[in-house]
């Protein structure tokens, strides 16, 4: 039996050289790669007084209106681990509400933001809100007692009407919400080169079966139907994780992938072995010369076959992010070069997506300047300005799609946000470093060692 073991040194795991943050499906810029328990009761929504911070306030509030507790002095900082134009476009977005509130917000940028935010938290030294991009890590934080819950000072029952279904999720710990999605990254997507499409005559799916039988006329036609590159450094295998997650919550649904994520089911339960196993059988065959050389080919260079003449394969599954990858095979132009669907559902209903994206929380109950700057960035119209950089997703429903800056952002956000409901990725829930765990063990299995074998080490090294 396969056997990964964990050797921890200072509290750093050193099994496998990467922490959480290597996961490129973060949110960052270099972006590449949970769990629900029962809200509890919703708070009053009589109106309340603003010097109170135990009273929840309204999210849609006017950043001017103080809305937190007596401790101001006008600063508050965000520490958070998004760089270039994404950190541009945060600080762009926060502009409007330093001009209407008089409040000045320092923004902190850490990429290793789960090596910095704990020392800082513990030390009596903490930022007044944190965007963590890994829903795991404000779980343990919020387990510890470092954060506080948004229902004392934000309705969640006002916040879950405008998000996506599920969006509160990922910042769940026992059923109580202490964060709230700043910002959505889908990972439920299918990426199609129009030109190939139009030339074959192709169509975009609308269910499993549909999905099926497009990739057996590609076959069939001599095209590759999958893309696929799992190299990604010391984190290579999160895109074969992302997979995994995306079969357990299609052929299982929402119940059983989210029971799975919280570890209210084994990482090697039936249903999940057989789920990788399927994977193996549709798209990539283990210990194959395919499976060799997916885990040689970088997870950006993945999809850029799909636009040679012939081309090399035709669809990819991956997250938003792609299209950083692909400027010059779209030539600038992805809305004419580039088609995305859903991955589909079984019955052709809405399908449920997994998603990742960045989760802000509150240190301090009690600092009024935080919970205004938090009240602000829950509400619907936040990101417009972040969202023109194409980086940006917003987990509101009734957000302006026009600050999307071309049709492509659009739809992604279009199929993101109408999604029956939203799942967060299950690695990025992980406790320590299980995540970097569960990447290799995927990474032996597609080299050729059994599933149940590979995710069984998975589960053999899961805190008991």
């Amino acid at each position: 039996m396969l056997a990964l073991v964990l050797v921890v040194a200072g509290g750093i795991g050193v099994a496998v050289a990467v922490t959480r943050d290597d996961d490129p499906d973060d949110g960052r810029d270099d972006a590449g790669p949970s769990a629900t328990p029962t809200p509890t009761e919703a708070p009053s929504t009589e109106p309340t007084d603003p010097t109170d911070p135990t009273e929840p306030t309204d999210p849609t509030a006017s950043p001017s209106e103080p809305t937190g507790g007596p401790e101001r002095d006008g600063e508050v900082t965000v520490l958070a681990s998004v760089t270039g134009a994404d950190l541009e476009g945060l600080r762009a977005s926060l502009a409007g509400f330093e001009e209407r509130s008089g409040i000045t917000v320092a923004v902190q940028t850490d990429v290793d933001l789960a090596s910095t935010v704990t020392p800082r938290l513990q030390a009596g030294d903490p930022p007044g809100v944190v965007l963590f991009p890994q829903p795991g890590l404000l779980r343990d934080l919020a387990a510890g007692g470092l954060l506080a819950p948004i229902e004392e000072y934000l309705d969640p029952t006002v916040l879950e009407s405008s998000l996506v279904p599920g969006g509160l999720d990922g910042g769940r710990v026992d059923g109580v919400a202490y964060g709230v999605p700043v910002r959505l990254v889908g990972k439920s997507l299918v990426w199609y080169p129009r030109r190939l499409f139009a030339q074959g005559g192709y169509e975009e799916p609308g269910t499993l079966d549909e999905l099926t039988a497009l990739t057996r006329r590609l076959e069939r036609d001599g095209v590759q139907p999958w893309c696929q590159g799992w190299e990604s450094g010391p984190a290579t295998g999160w895109v074969g994780s992302d997979w995994l997650e995306q079969y357990v919550l299609t052929r299982e649904g929402g119940d059983l992938y989210r029971s799975w994520a919280a570890h209210e089911v084994p990482y090697d339960a039936p249903r999940v072995v057989a789920a990788l196993k399927a994977y193996g059988r549709d798209v990539v065959r283990p210990g194959s010369p395919a499976g060799d050389r997916a885990l040689t080919t970088p997870f950006g260079d993945a999809f850029r076959p799909a636009f040679d003449r012939p081309p090399g394969c035709a669809l990819e599954r991956q997250g938003s992010f792609v299209t950083e990858f692909l400027t010059e095979e779209t030539g600038g132009d992805p809305d004419g070069r580039l088609g995305v669907f859903a991955y589909p559902a079984a019955d052709g209903r809405a399908a449920p997506a997994v998603v990742s994206g960045d989760v802000a929380a509150l240190t301090d109950p009690t600092d009024g300047d935080a919970i205004d700057l938090l009240t602000f960035l829950s509400a619907p119209e936040f990101g417009e300005e972040w969202a023109a950089t194409g980086l940006f997703v917003s987990p509101h429903r009734d957000f302006d799609a026009r600050a999307y800056p071309d049709a492509t952002t659009r739809r992604v956000a279009d199929l993101t946000t109408s999604a029956s409901e939203v799942v967060w990725d299950a690695s990025d829930a992980m406790p320590g470093d299980l995540a970097t765990l569960s990447w290799t063990a995927l990474v032996e299995w597609l080299a050729g060692a059994p599933a149940r074998d590979a995710l069984g080490a998975v589960e053999d090294a899961w805190p008991r």
